[in-house]
């Protein structure tokens, strides 16, 4: 009984073609592997711009810190110094006038603790009779520029008197003789009215 056949030798075709194929493939696996290591770490175009965005963050964060150190560096070069105390009453600071001066202005400057009550008028006081210029009925009496003048609703021509200290009345002649009720002053003039009269119940004087 024969045996099995037995194996090729290295010197058969066979064999050597076997071997050529293997090694073939074993380079091609070698590359693909040597592909797939570079392909690994090589970073995708997202992994690169998060890589610029981070860059960009930091560079922003950079010039926002240097330029907030800049701008305190202005405010203190123009912050004026600060003003002596005035409430120093050193002599070797201030002059004897100059100390004087201070205390008369915080003496000034301090409440009065009981200040004194101005005294208003007194309505209980009686009042005086005086003469008029005429016993008119004297309706309204106003003051302006340093005069009294007094309207009435009778008299003939001498509806109106002054007087410049309330005290002793001259009589004057009226514009015509109406019931003047009221008189007032503003603006340099004085103006009555009355509530009788044909297109003249206004009347006007300057002193």
């Amino acid at each position: 009984m024969a045996g099995p056949p037995p194996y090729p030798t290295e010197d058969e075709p066979e064999t050597k073609e076997v071997h050529a194929a293997l090694e073939v493939e074993r380079e091609q696996d070698m590359e693909q592997g040597e592909q797939a290591n570079a392909g690994n770490c090589t970073p995708s175009w997202k992994k690169r711009a998060l890589m610029a965005i981070l860059v960009l963050v930091l560079f922003g964060g950079l010039c926002a810190a240097v330029a907030a150190f800049a701008f305190k560096v202005d405010l203190l070069e123009m912050t004026p110094p600060p003003k002596e105390n005035d409430n120093d009453d050193s002599s070797s600071t201030r002059s004897p006038a100059a100390a004087a001066s201070a205390t008369a202005t915080a003496a000034a400057a301090q409440p009065t603790a009981h200040p004194t009550a101005v005294p208003g008028p007194d309505f209980a006081a009686p009042w005086t009779i005086r003469d008029s210029a005429a016993d008119n009925e004297w309706r309204s009496v106003t003051y302006g520029n340093g005069i009294f003048v007094a309207v009435s609703t009778t008299g003939s021509g001498n509806r109106v008197m002054t007087s410049s200290d309330g005290i002793t009345w001259t009589s004057r002649t009226s514009a015509a003789d109406n019931d003047w009720f009221s008189v007032t002053y503003g603006n340099g003039i004085f103006v009555a009215v009355s509530y009788t009269g044909s297109g003249n119940r206004v009347m006007t004087w300057s002193s």
